[in-house]
Protein backbone atom coordinates (compact mmCIF):
# COMPACT_ATOMS: atom_id res chain seq x y z
CA UNK A 1 0.00 0.00 0.00
CA UNK A 2 1.40 3.39 -0.95
CA UNK A 3 1.72 5.79 1.93
CA UNK A 4 0.87 9.49 2.04
CA UNK A 5 3.83 11.77 2.40
CA UNK A 6 3.95 14.12 5.35
CA UNK A 7 1.92 17.30 4.81
CA UNK A 8 0.00 15.77 1.90
CA UNK A 9 -3.76 15.48 2.33
CA UNK A 10 -5.52 12.43 0.90
CA UNK A 11 -7.85 12.97 -2.04
CA UNK A 12 -11.41 13.61 -0.80
CA UNK A 13 -13.86 10.75 -1.08
CA UNK A 14 -17.63 10.46 -0.73
CA UNK A 15 -19.42 7.67 1.07
CA UNK A 16 -22.74 7.41 -0.77
CA UNK A 17 -25.71 5.52 0.68
CA UNK A 18 -29.14 5.04 -0.83
CA UNK A 19 -32.41 4.31 0.86
CA UNK A 20 -35.23 5.38 3.08
CA UNK A 21 -33.72 4.19 6.34
CA UNK A 22 -37.05 3.93 8.14
CA UNK A 23 -38.55 1.65 5.47
CA UNK A 24 -35.86 -0.91 4.67
CA UNK A 25 -33.47 -3.02 6.72
CA UNK A 26 -30.33 -2.43 4.66
CA UNK A 27 -28.97 0.47 2.67
CA UNK A 28 -26.59 -0.09 -0.25
CA UNK A 29 -23.43 2.01 -0.04
CA UNK A 30 -20.61 2.90 -2.38
CA UNK A 31 -17.38 4.85 -2.02
CA UNK A 32 -16.51 7.28 -4.81
CA UNK A 33 -13.68 9.66 -5.56
CA UNK A 34 -14.05 13.43 -5.86
CA UNK A 35 -14.69 13.11 -9.62
CA UNK A 36 -17.53 10.63 -9.08
CA UNK A 37 -15.62 7.52 -10.14
CA UNK A 38 -16.38 4.52 -7.95
CA UNK A 39 -13.73 2.72 -5.95
CA UNK A 40 -13.77 -1.01 -5.34
CA UNK A 41 -15.43 -0.53 -1.95
CA UNK A 42 -19.19 -1.11 -1.69
CA UNK A 43 -21.74 -3.15 0.20
CA UNK A 44 -24.87 -2.93 2.35
CA UNK A 45 -25.31 -1.69 5.89
CA UNK A 46 -28.11 -1.75 8.45
CA UNK A 47 -28.86 1.58 10.18
CA UNK A 48 -27.51 0.25 13.48
CA UNK A 49 -24.06 -0.31 11.90
CA UNK A 50 -23.67 3.12 10.31
CA UNK A 51 -21.22 4.17 13.03
CA UNK A 52 -18.92 1.24 12.22
CA UNK A 53 -18.96 2.17 8.53
CA UNK A 54 -18.11 5.78 9.29
CA UNK A 55 -15.17 4.69 11.47
CA UNK A 56 -13.71 2.82 8.48
CA UNK A 57 -13.74 6.03 6.41
CA UNK A 58 -13.45 8.89 8.92
CA UNK A 59 -12.44 11.52 6.33
CA UNK A 60 -15.18 10.77 3.80
CA UNK A 61 -18.16 13.02 3.20
CA UNK A 62 -21.29 10.98 3.90
CA UNK A 63 -24.11 11.54 1.39
CA UNK A 64 -27.61 10.07 1.44
CA UNK A 65 -29.68 9.50 -1.70
CA UNK A 66 -33.38 9.58 -0.89
CA UNK A 67 -36.50 8.47 -2.84
CA UNK A 68 -37.92 11.11 -5.13
CA UNK A 69 -41.42 10.33 -3.84
CA UNK A 70 -40.56 12.17 -0.62
CA UNK A 71 -39.55 15.39 -2.40
CA UNK A 72 -41.69 17.89 -4.32
CA UNK A 73 -40.12 19.54 -7.37
CA UNK A 74 -41.75 22.82 -8.44
CA UNK A 75 -41.06 25.80 -10.66
CA UNK A 76 -42.16 29.35 -9.91
CA UNK A 77 -42.17 32.56 -11.89
CA UNK A 78 -39.90 34.96 -10.03
CA UNK A 79 -39.10 38.21 -11.89
CA UNK A 80 -36.03 40.20 -10.96
CA UNK A 81 -32.92 39.00 -9.24
CA UNK A 82 -32.93 35.59 -7.57
CA UNK A 83 -31.02 36.92 -4.57
CA UNK A 84 -31.73 36.53 -0.87
CA UNK A 85 -34.54 39.11 -0.92
CA UNK A 86 -36.27 37.47 -3.87
CA UNK A 87 -35.94 33.96 -2.42
CA UNK A 88 -37.75 35.06 0.73
CA UNK A 89 -40.95 35.26 -1.32
CA UNK A 90 -40.85 31.53 -2.20
CA UNK A 91 -43.08 30.38 0.69
CA UNK A 92 -45.78 32.84 -0.40
CA UNK A 93 -45.48 31.88 -4.09
CA UNK A 94 -45.73 28.16 -3.27
CA UNK A 95 -48.34 28.36 -0.53
CA UNK A 96 -51.32 27.25 -2.65
CA UNK A 97 -49.41 24.24 -4.04
CA UNK A 98 -48.20 22.95 -0.68
CA UNK A 99 -50.23 20.55 1.42
CA UNK A 100 -48.98 22.15 4.64
CA UNK A 101 -47.97 25.55 5.98
CA UNK A 102 -44.61 26.92 4.78
CA UNK A 103 -43.13 26.69 8.27
CA UNK A 104 -43.34 22.88 8.09
CA UNK A 105 -41.17 22.49 4.98
CA UNK A 106 -37.72 23.35 3.68
CA UNK A 107 -37.61 25.07 0.29
CA UNK A 108 -34.31 24.64 -1.53
CA UNK A 109 -33.51 26.52 -4.79
CA UNK A 110 -32.09 24.14 -7.40
CA UNK A 111 -31.52 26.27 -10.48
CA UNK A 112 -33.06 28.91 -12.69
CA UNK A 113 -33.71 29.73 -16.33
CA UNK A 114 -34.62 33.35 -17.01
CA UNK A 115 -37.45 34.26 -14.66
CA UNK A 116 -38.25 30.61 -13.88
CA UNK A 117 -36.83 29.23 -10.63
CA UNK A 118 -36.80 25.51 -9.85
CA UNK A 119 -37.06 24.49 -6.20
CA UNK A 120 -37.25 21.32 -4.13
CA UNK A 121 -39.70 21.15 -1.21
CA UNK A 122 -39.35 18.59 1.55
CA UNK A 123 -41.21 18.28 4.84
CA UNK A 124 -39.15 18.98 7.94
CA UNK A 125 -40.41 15.77 9.55
CA UNK A 126 -39.27 13.77 6.52
CA UNK A 127 -35.81 15.33 6.62
CA UNK A 128 -35.58 14.50 10.31
CA UNK A 129 -36.55 10.86 9.66
CA UNK A 130 -33.93 10.52 6.94
CA UNK A 131 -31.21 11.97 9.16
CA UNK A 132 -32.24 10.15 12.36
CA UNK A 133 -30.13 6.94 11.98
CA UNK A 134 -27.10 9.00 10.99
CA UNK A 135 -27.54 11.40 13.90
CA UNK A 136 -27.83 8.40 16.23
CA UNK A 137 -24.49 7.14 14.88
CA UNK A 138 -22.86 10.56 15.33
CA UNK A 139 -22.65 11.20 11.57
CA UNK A 140 -23.23 14.63 10.08
CA UNK A 141 -24.53 14.23 6.54
CA UNK A 142 -22.77 16.33 3.93
CA UNK A 143 -25.61 16.01 1.40
CA UNK A 144 -29.14 14.67 1.05
CA UNK A 145 -30.04 14.36 -2.65
CA UNK A 146 -33.20 13.10 -4.46
CA UNK A 147 -32.16 10.00 -6.40
CA UNK A 148 -34.05 10.91 -9.58
CA UNK A 149 -32.01 14.11 -10.09
CA UNK A 150 -28.79 12.06 -10.23
CA UNK A 151 -29.72 10.14 -13.36
CA UNK A 152 -27.75 11.05 -16.51
CA UNK A 153 -29.63 13.71 -18.44
CA UNK A 154 -29.63 14.80 -22.07
CA UNK A 155 -31.72 17.83 -23.02
CA UNK A 156 -34.96 16.89 -24.74
CA UNK A 157 -34.79 13.25 -23.58
CA UNK A 158 -35.97 11.18 -20.61
CA UNK A 159 -33.67 8.97 -18.53
CA UNK A 160 -35.22 5.86 -16.96
CA UNK A 161 -33.85 3.52 -14.30
CA UNK A 162 -35.65 0.50 -12.77
CA UNK A 163 -35.21 0.34 -9.00
CA UNK A 164 -36.93 -2.58 -7.32
CA UNK A 165 -40.68 -2.26 -7.85
CA UNK A 166 -40.49 1.32 -9.11
CA UNK A 167 -39.05 3.41 -11.93
CA UNK A 168 -37.00 6.59 -11.66
CA UNK A 169 -37.67 8.94 -14.59
CA UNK A 170 -35.69 12.14 -15.07
CA UNK A 171 -37.67 14.36 -17.41
CA UNK A 172 -35.65 17.58 -17.19
CA UNK A 173 -32.64 19.24 -15.66
CA UNK A 174 -34.57 19.84 -12.43
CA UNK A 175 -37.55 17.57 -13.11
CA UNK A 176 -38.18 13.94 -12.32
CA UNK A 177 -40.66 11.47 -10.93
CA UNK A 178 -40.81 8.14 -9.15
CA UNK A 179 -43.44 5.75 -10.56
CA UNK A 180 -44.45 2.33 -9.30
CA UNK A 181 -43.82 -0.33 -11.94
CA UNK A 182 -47.50 -1.21 -12.34
CA UNK A 183 -48.32 2.50 -12.87
CA UNK A 184 -45.70 3.05 -15.57
CA UNK A 185 -48.05 2.35 -18.55
CA UNK A 186 -50.58 4.83 -17.15
CA UNK A 187 -47.87 7.47 -16.64
CA UNK A 188 -46.67 7.02 -20.22
CA UNK A 189 -50.21 7.39 -21.61
CA UNK A 190 -50.76 10.52 -19.54
CA UNK A 191 -47.53 12.01 -20.85
CA UNK A 192 -48.40 11.20 -24.46
CA UNK A 193 -51.81 12.84 -24.14
CA UNK A 194 -50.09 16.10 -23.21
CA UNK A 195 -47.09 15.94 -25.58
CA UNK A 196 -45.14 13.49 -27.77
CA UNK A 197 -42.95 11.09 -25.82
CA UNK A 198 -39.28 11.95 -26.48
CA UNK A 199 -36.43 9.49 -26.74
CA UNK A 200 -36.15 7.49 -23.51
CA UNK A 201 -32.70 6.27 -22.44
CA UNK A 202 -33.13 3.18 -20.27
CA UNK A 203 -30.40 2.07 -17.86
CA UNK A 204 -31.88 -1.33 -17.12
CA UNK A 205 -34.04 -4.06 -18.62
CA UNK A 206 -36.67 -2.64 -20.95
CA UNK A 207 -40.27 -2.84 -19.69
CA UNK A 208 -42.93 -4.37 -21.98
CA UNK A 209 -44.29 -0.91 -22.81
CA UNK A 210 -40.79 0.47 -23.55
CA UNK A 211 -39.61 -1.71 -26.41
CA UNK A 212 -38.88 1.44 -28.46
CA UNK A 213 -36.66 2.91 -25.74
CA UNK A 214 -32.93 3.26 -26.21
CA UNK A 215 -31.13 0.64 -24.13
CA UNK A 216 -28.00 2.02 -22.46
CA UNK A 217 -25.14 -0.09 -21.04
CA UNK A 218 -26.28 -1.82 -17.88
CA UNK A 219 -24.52 -0.79 -14.69
CA UNK A 220 -25.04 -0.97 -10.96
CA UNK A 221 -27.82 1.52 -10.11
CA UNK A 222 -26.00 2.97 -7.10
CA UNK A 223 -22.84 3.43 -9.19
CA UNK A 224 -24.85 5.20 -11.89
CA UNK A 225 -26.46 7.63 -9.43
CA UNK A 226 -23.33 8.22 -7.35
CA UNK A 227 -21.38 9.66 -10.29
CA UNK A 228 -23.28 12.94 -10.05
CA UNK A 229 -23.15 13.30 -6.25
CA UNK A 230 -20.16 15.72 -6.08
CA UNK A 231 -22.01 18.31 -8.22
CA UNK A 232 -25.51 17.70 -6.81
CA UNK A 233 -27.49 20.28 -4.83
CA UNK A 234 -28.27 19.13 -1.29
CA UNK A 235 -31.68 19.28 0.36
CA UNK A 236 -30.02 20.33 3.61
CA UNK A 237 -30.51 24.10 3.95
CA UNK A 238 -27.49 26.05 5.13
CA UNK A 239 -29.56 28.36 7.30
CA UNK A 240 -32.75 26.48 8.01
CA UNK A 241 -34.21 28.92 10.52
CA UNK A 242 -33.53 31.97 8.40
CA UNK A 243 -35.03 30.34 5.29
CA UNK A 244 -38.26 29.65 7.13
CA UNK A 245 -38.76 32.74 9.28
CA UNK A 246 -36.89 35.67 7.78
CA UNK A 247 -39.18 36.10 4.77
CA UNK A 248 -41.95 37.47 6.98
CA UNK A 249 -40.13 40.43 8.46
CA UNK A 250 -37.66 42.20 6.12
CA UNK A 251 -39.11 45.29 4.54
CA UNK A 252 -37.77 44.50 1.09
CA UNK A 253 -39.42 41.11 1.02
CA UNK A 254 -42.68 42.60 2.26
CA UNK A 255 -42.63 45.18 -0.54
CA UNK A 256 -42.06 42.51 -3.18
CA UNK A 257 -44.93 40.45 -1.80
CA UNK A 258 -47.27 43.44 -1.76
CA UNK A 259 -46.41 44.40 -5.34
CA UNK A 260 -46.94 40.86 -6.59
CA UNK A 261 -50.17 40.56 -4.63
CA UNK A 262 -51.46 43.85 -6.01
CA UNK A 263 -50.70 42.80 -9.60
CA UNK A 264 -52.30 39.41 -9.15
CA UNK A 265 -55.42 40.74 -7.45
CA UNK A 266 -55.83 43.38 -10.15
CA UNK A 267 -55.75 40.82 -12.94
CA UNK A 268 -58.05 38.45 -11.05
CA UNK A 269 -60.57 41.23 -10.39
CA UNK A 270 -60.70 42.10 -14.10
CA UNK A 271 -61.22 38.47 -15.09
CA UNK A 272 -63.92 37.89 -12.49
CA UNK A 273 -65.72 41.03 -13.59
CA UNK A 274 -65.87 39.72 -17.15
CA UNK A 275 -67.25 36.36 -16.06
CA UNK A 276 -69.83 37.83 -13.70
CA UNK A 277 -70.41 37.79 -9.97
CA UNK A 278 -73.37 35.44 -10.30
CA UNK A 279 -71.25 32.62 -11.75
CA UNK A 280 -68.64 33.02 -9.03
CA UNK A 281 -71.23 32.67 -6.29
CA UNK A 282 -72.72 29.63 -8.01
CA UNK A 283 -69.35 27.88 -8.21
CA UNK A 284 -68.48 28.79 -4.64
CA UNK A 285 -71.74 27.29 -3.40
CA UNK A 286 -71.08 24.02 -5.24
CA UNK A 287 -67.51 23.85 -3.94
CA UNK A 288 -68.64 24.36 -0.32
CA UNK A 289 -71.27 21.63 -0.60
CA UNK A 290 -69.22 18.99 -2.41
CA UNK A 291 -65.72 19.56 -1.02
CA UNK A 292 -65.91 20.72 2.62
CA UNK A 293 -62.87 21.30 4.79
CA UNK A 294 -61.12 24.06 2.82
CA UNK A 295 -60.82 27.65 3.92
CA UNK A 296 -62.92 30.34 2.27
CA UNK A 297 -59.77 32.05 1.02
CA UNK A 298 -58.58 28.86 -0.74
CA UNK A 299 -61.95 28.35 -2.45
CA UNK A 300 -61.90 31.99 -3.58
CA UNK A 301 -58.55 31.32 -5.26
CA UNK A 302 -59.88 28.11 -6.82
CA UNK A 303 -62.89 29.90 -8.29
CA UNK A 304 -60.70 32.65 -9.67
CA UNK A 305 -58.61 30.12 -11.54
CA UNK A 306 -61.68 28.24 -12.75
CA UNK A 307 -63.46 31.24 -14.24
CA UNK A 308 -60.47 31.98 -16.47
CA UNK A 309 -61.42 29.00 -18.68
CA UNK A 310 -62.92 29.53 -22.12
CA UNK A 311 -66.30 27.94 -21.42
CA UNK A 312 -66.92 28.43 -17.76
CA UNK A 313 -70.56 27.23 -17.73
CA UNK A 314 -69.17 23.81 -18.64
CA UNK A 315 -67.47 23.69 -15.27
CA UNK A 316 -70.82 24.03 -13.54
CA UNK A 317 -72.07 20.99 -15.44
CA UNK A 318 -68.98 19.03 -14.44
CA UNK A 319 -69.41 19.87 -10.78
CA UNK A 320 -73.03 18.76 -10.91
CA UNK A 321 -71.85 15.28 -11.93
CA UNK A 322 -69.18 14.93 -9.25
CA UNK A 323 -70.06 12.55 -6.42
CA UNK A 324 -69.46 13.44 -2.78
CA UNK A 325 -65.96 12.58 -1.58
CA UNK A 326 -65.30 10.39 1.50
CA UNK A 327 -64.91 12.18 4.87
CA UNK A 328 -61.43 13.55 5.41
CA UNK A 329 -60.69 13.97 1.68
CA UNK A 330 -60.46 17.51 0.33
CA UNK A 331 -59.61 19.04 -3.02
CA UNK A 332 -56.25 20.77 -2.76
CA UNK A 333 -56.15 22.04 -6.36
CA UNK A 334 -58.65 22.16 -9.26
CA UNK A 335 -58.22 22.96 -12.96
CA UNK A 336 -60.90 22.84 -15.69
CA UNK A 337 -60.33 22.61 -19.43
CA UNK A 338 -63.13 22.99 -21.96
CA UNK A 339 -61.17 21.75 -25.01
CA UNK A 340 -60.55 18.91 -24.55
CA UNK A 341 -63.25 18.50 -21.91
CA UNK A 342 -61.57 17.42 -18.69
CA UNK A 343 -61.30 18.30 -15.02
CA UNK A 344 -58.08 17.97 -13.03
CA UNK A 345 -58.09 17.51 -9.23
CA UNK A 346 -55.41 17.13 -6.61
CA UNK A 347 -56.81 15.31 -3.56
CA UNK A 348 -55.48 15.56 -0.02
CA UNK A 349 -56.13 13.27 2.93
CA UNK A 350 -55.21 9.90 4.37
CA UNK A 351 -54.09 7.46 1.66
CA UNK A 352 -56.91 4.88 2.19
CA UNK A 353 -59.55 7.60 1.93
CA UNK A 354 -57.87 9.15 -1.14
CA UNK A 355 -57.81 5.72 -2.82
CA UNK A 356 -61.51 5.32 -2.01
CA UNK A 357 -62.20 8.74 -3.52
CA UNK A 358 -60.44 7.68 -6.71
CA UNK A 359 -62.61 4.58 -6.92
CA UNK A 360 -65.77 6.67 -6.51
CA UNK A 361 -64.66 9.07 -9.24
CA UNK A 362 -63.76 6.16 -11.55
CA UNK A 363 -67.37 4.96 -11.41
CA UNK A 364 -68.50 8.06 -13.33
CA UNK A 365 -65.41 9.26 -15.21
CA UNK A 366 -62.32 8.02 -16.97
CA UNK A 367 -59.64 8.72 -14.35
CA UNK A 368 -55.90 8.96 -14.96
CA UNK A 369 -53.03 10.45 -12.99
CA UNK A 370 -49.88 12.37 -13.89
CA UNK A 371 -46.48 12.36 -12.10
CA UNK A 372 -47.21 15.39 -9.92
CA UNK A 373 -50.27 13.71 -8.33
CA UNK A 374 -53.05 15.44 -10.32
CA UNK A 375 -56.04 13.29 -11.27
CA UNK A 376 -57.48 13.90 -14.74
CA UNK A 377 -61.22 13.23 -15.13
CA UNK A 378 -62.58 12.79 -18.66
CA UNK A 379 -66.02 11.74 -19.89
CA UNK A 380 -66.39 8.00 -20.38
CA UNK A 381 -66.55 6.93 -23.99
CA UNK A 382 -69.94 5.61 -25.06
CA UNK A 383 -70.01 1.83 -24.94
Amino acid sequence: MRGISQGQNPAPHYLVLHGDADKQAKMPWLRIQADGEATAESGEVVPEALGELAVRYPQDKVCLLVPAAGVGLYHVHLPGRHDAAGLRTLPWLLEERLACVPEDVSIIPLGSSGETLWVAVVAQKQLTRWQAPFSAAGISLAKVVPDVLLLPWVEGEISALPWGDRWLLRTGLWQGVEVEANWLPLWLRAWQRAQPLPNVRCYGLLPPEGQQWQLCPLTNPVTLLARSVPQAVSLLPHQKTASQKAWRTPLIAAMVVLILLFCQQGMVWWQLTQQGDALEQQLLQQFRQRFPGQSEQRWQATVRRAVQQETTPGLTAWLAQLPALPPGVTVQQLHYSAVPARLQLRLAGEMPQVQRARQILAERFSVSSVPDGMLTLEPREAE
